[in-house]
């Protein structure tokens, strides 16, 4: 699946027109945001072009220039993720797949 592809088949949510009218609307800012410049938010620089994303357990940014590998560690995982989850229906356990002592081996 390419990035383009991914990010149209992604939910999204706002609750502002553009995240300058966030800032000017937080509680104790009054100054006004300006489109094209980056933006601090909480601790966070997003840029012109940055990606981010947010669900109910929180937000990240990805930056412009790590987008794709982002995208491709992301596909890796869930491909290893899927690769394990066969194999745990397989019967195998996740001591086995993760290489862990078994509980009656561990040492005391």
């Amino acid at each position: 699946m390419a990035p383009s592809e991914i990010l149209s088949a992604s939910p999204n949510w706002v609750s502002r027109r553009s995240p300058a009218e966030c800032v000017c609307r937080a509680p104790g800012n009054l100054t006004p945001g300006v489109l094209g410049e980056t933006l601090h938010w909480d601790g966070a620089e997003i840029d012109q072009g940055d990606i981010v994303v947010g669900d109910s357990d929180g937000v990240v940014v990805i930056k412009a220039f790590e987008f794709d590998t982002v995208v491709q560690a992301a596909l890796e995982r869930e491909a290893g993720e899927a690769d394990m989850l066969a194999k745990l229906r397989q019967g195998a356990t996740t001591i086995d797949l993760m290489g862990l002592k078994h509980p009656s081996v561990v040492e005391s």
